[in-house]
Protein backbone atom coordinates (compact mmCIF):
# COMPACT_ATOMS: atom_id res chain seq x y z
CA UNK A 1 0.00 0.00 0.00
CA UNK A 2 1.01 3.46 1.00
CA UNK A 3 4.51 2.66 2.28
CA UNK A 4 5.37 0.72 -0.87
CA UNK A 5 4.08 3.53 -3.08
CA UNK A 6 6.10 6.12 -1.20
CA UNK A 7 9.19 3.92 -1.21
CA UNK A 8 9.00 3.15 -4.92
CA UNK A 9 8.46 6.78 -5.93
CA UNK A 10 11.35 8.02 -3.81
CA UNK A 11 13.62 5.21 -4.99
CA UNK A 12 12.80 5.90 -8.65
CA UNK A 13 13.40 9.63 -8.23
CA UNK A 14 16.70 9.23 -6.39
CA UNK A 15 17.91 6.58 -8.83
CA UNK A 16 17.05 8.82 -11.76
CA UNK A 17 18.84 11.81 -10.22
CA UNK A 18 21.85 9.87 -8.89
CA UNK A 19 25.31 10.52 -10.18
CA UNK A 20 27.06 7.64 -11.85
CA UNK A 21 28.86 5.49 -9.34
CA UNK A 22 26.20 5.94 -6.65
CA UNK A 23 25.42 2.60 -5.11
CA UNK A 24 21.87 1.32 -5.28
CA UNK A 25 22.18 0.09 -1.70
CA UNK A 26 22.84 3.60 -0.36
CA UNK A 27 19.89 4.98 -2.34
CA UNK A 28 17.68 2.19 -0.98
CA UNK A 29 18.79 2.86 2.62
CA UNK A 30 18.18 6.58 2.18
CA UNK A 31 14.67 5.88 0.87
CA UNK A 32 13.88 3.58 3.79
CA UNK A 33 15.02 6.21 6.27
CA UNK A 34 13.00 9.01 4.69
CA UNK A 35 9.89 6.82 4.32
CA UNK A 36 10.11 5.77 7.97
CA UNK A 37 10.29 9.44 8.98
CA UNK A 38 7.26 10.48 6.91
CA UNK A 39 5.01 7.43 7.00
CA UNK A 40 3.18 8.18 10.24
CA UNK A 41 1.84 11.42 8.77
CA UNK A 42 0.55 9.53 5.74
CA UNK A 43 -1.01 6.85 7.95
CA UNK A 44 -2.77 9.49 10.08
CA UNK A 45 -4.18 11.13 6.95
CA UNK A 46 -5.28 7.74 5.63
CA UNK A 47 -7.13 7.02 8.87
CA UNK A 48 -8.80 10.43 8.75
CA UNK A 49 -10.11 9.98 5.22
CA UNK A 50 -10.93 6.38 4.43
CA UNK A 51 -13.00 5.25 7.44
CA UNK A 52 -15.18 8.35 7.05
CA UNK A 53 -15.45 7.79 3.31
CA UNK A 54 -16.36 4.12 3.79
CA UNK A 55 -19.14 5.00 6.21
CA UNK A 56 -20.43 7.66 3.83
CA UNK A 57 -20.07 5.42 0.80
CA UNK A 58 -21.97 2.45 2.17
CA UNK A 59 -24.66 4.39 4.01
CA UNK A 60 -25.47 7.33 1.73
CA UNK A 61 -24.07 6.90 -1.77
CA UNK A 62 -26.24 4.77 -4.06
CA UNK A 63 -24.63 1.58 -5.41
CA UNK A 64 -24.77 2.83 -9.01
CA UNK A 65 -22.64 5.87 -8.13
CA UNK A 66 -20.10 4.11 -5.86
CA UNK A 67 -17.64 3.13 -8.62
CA UNK A 68 -17.41 6.76 -9.70
CA UNK A 69 -16.91 8.06 -6.16
CA UNK A 70 -14.35 5.32 -5.47
CA UNK A 71 -12.44 6.36 -8.61
CA UNK A 72 -12.50 10.00 -7.54
CA UNK A 73 -11.27 9.22 -4.03
CA UNK A 74 -8.58 6.89 -5.38
CA UNK A 75 -7.39 9.58 -7.82
CA UNK A 76 -7.29 12.19 -5.08
CA UNK A 77 -5.34 9.82 -2.82
CA UNK A 78 -2.87 9.06 -5.61
CA UNK A 79 -2.26 12.81 -6.00
CA UNK A 80 -1.75 13.12 -2.25
CA UNK A 81 0.73 10.23 -2.30
CA UNK A 82 2.63 11.92 -5.13
CA UNK A 83 2.92 15.08 -3.05
CA UNK A 84 3.86 13.19 0.12
CA UNK A 85 6.45 11.14 -1.76
CA UNK A 86 8.06 14.20 -3.30
CA UNK A 87 8.84 15.81 0.06
CA UNK A 88 12.41 14.53 0.16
Amino acid sequence: GNYTTMMFRRFAKQTWEAKSGTKIRSIFQSCIKSCNEDFMEVLKDDLKIFPAYDILCYSVIPPKVRPLTNALIASAWAMYMSIASAKK
